[in-house]
């Protein structure tokens, strides 16, 4: 496990990147939440850091455990300003450091919850069940929140097939680009929209395209920015898929924004045809279309949660769906090992699953797929076959201990 772990650090940490804005201008070395997606790197920064806070918790309290994961992130920072790309800064030292504290914690509270004999001791909320059922719940009610679009107070513009850098251009022709009715357009402002503006109204944003080999990457064909160059909004093209992105409260929280993403919407049309397409929204619901076809199930599903923290714009369906099923598990697992008696575990499963059907009904979440599903079992199901190996590992021994 320890050596799989410092292969994982070394892979992320290590590995060359194209120079990033923050590097080239220098002006993020000594802050703590740092960029645009700064919330979400600090998050993936901690969770990097807690398998070693595991390991150790094992053996020492959970202050040395932190020294010695600020050492340890110290060596990494060291070694990764000599890497093209990569930048050294304190905020990777106090994420790093604050990951392996919450690890050690962990293994210290799994140790009591257990009953483990440790020769230091804490007073976790108790029962560990309950709190095992409910931190999904509080999790996935969090980003529902983070979901609800947001507007700005600065005038928007649209822009068509813009000229920004981290956009390709699209070959192709687009024309009729509207909001609402309104033509959208580069030059002149627009009235200001905002999804939080008069809910249960309709609107929608059609344009005509026609279609052409889309370039490597997303190729925009209409956006709408602020005058602080914030995104609002974003209709574009990803191989033969159709992409739509807009500013959400989780932009606002610094972390990463989930594409909707309808595969395959362009592949039936030829090079050369001319397909309108629509965005229709009311309140937080979505609808694309193209010609006769529409599509309204496309949103972030519960285990699509895992790309506001590491965006995968280029992952494939298969791929997005294996995360899902298993960010999922990864959730559920607490409750298998904590559960208790199996009747007890099967019974706050059913809670929890009833609970998460009415935070996908209560927030823009969509109901989680089959898959998803699967990965609730799953997690579940691997949490309870996971007490005694977990019990032995943290007793340091072969000596096994049922769970309360």
């Amino acid at each position: 496990m320890a050596i799989g772990w410092i292969c994982l650090v070394a892979l992320i940490t290590f590995t060359p990147a194209a120079p990033s804005r923050a590097w080239v201008e220098g002006g993020y070395r000594t802050c703590i939440i740092c960029g645009e997606r700064g919330t979400g790197d600090a998050i993936l920064n901690v969770v990097l850091f807690v398998p070693l806070g595991l390991l150790l918790g094992r053996m020492w309290s959970p202050g040395k455990v932190a020294l010695v994961g600020l050492l340890v992130s110290g060596v990494v920072e060291g070694v990764q300003a000599s890497v093209p790309g990569r930048f050294s800064g304190v905020a990777d030292l106090v994420w790093n450091t604050t990951g392996a504290g919450l690890g050690a914690w962990m293994a210290a509270y799994l140790a009591h919850v257990l009953r483990i004999p440790r020769p230091w001791s804490l007073s976790p909320r108790r029962p560990a069940a309950l709190l095992a059922s409910s931190l999904p719940l509080a999790y996935l009610t969090s980003f529902g929140v983070l979901l609800h679009p947001v507007g700005t107070e600065e005038p928007y513009v649209g822009m068509v097939n813009p000229r920004l850098e981290q956009f390709a251009r699209y070959p192709g022709e687009i024309h009729h680009v509207e909001l609402s009715g309104e033509p959208l357009s580069s030059v002149p402002w627009i009235p200001k929209f905002d999804p939080r503006f008069a809910p249960d109204e309709e609107w929608v944003l059609r344009l005509a395209v026609t279609k052409a080999p889309p370039p490597d990457g997303i190729a925009a064909l209409a956006t709408i920015y602020d005058m602080e160059q914030n995104e609002i909004l974003l209709l574009g093209v990803l191989g033969e898929d159709l992409v739509w992105r807009e500013r959400r409260w989780a932009d606002v929280a610094r972390m990463d924004r989930p594409l909707m993403r309808w595969r395959g919407a362009l592949r039936e049309l030829l090079s050369g045809d001319t397909a309108v397409i629509e965005v229709r929204g009311t309140g937080t619901a979505r609808c694309l279309a193209v010609d006769a076809a529409t599509r309204c199930d496309l949103g972030v599903t519960p285990g699509d949660t895992w790309s506001f923290l590491l965006s995968l714009d280029g992952a494939s369906a298969s791929l997005q769906a294996v995360l899902g099923t298993g960010w999922m598990a990864v959730l559920l697992f607490p409750l298998g090992l904590l559960g208790g008696p199996l009747t007890r575990t099967v019974a706050l499963g059913g809670l929890t699953a009833i609970g998460v059907l009415l935070i996908a009904v209560l927030t823009p979440f969509s109901p989680p797929p089959w898959w998803e599903w699967s990965g609730f079992v799953l997690g579940v199901v691997v949490g309870i076959g996971s007490r005694a190996p977990t019990t032995a590992f943290l007793s340091g021994g072969p000596r096994f201990m049922s769970a309360p």
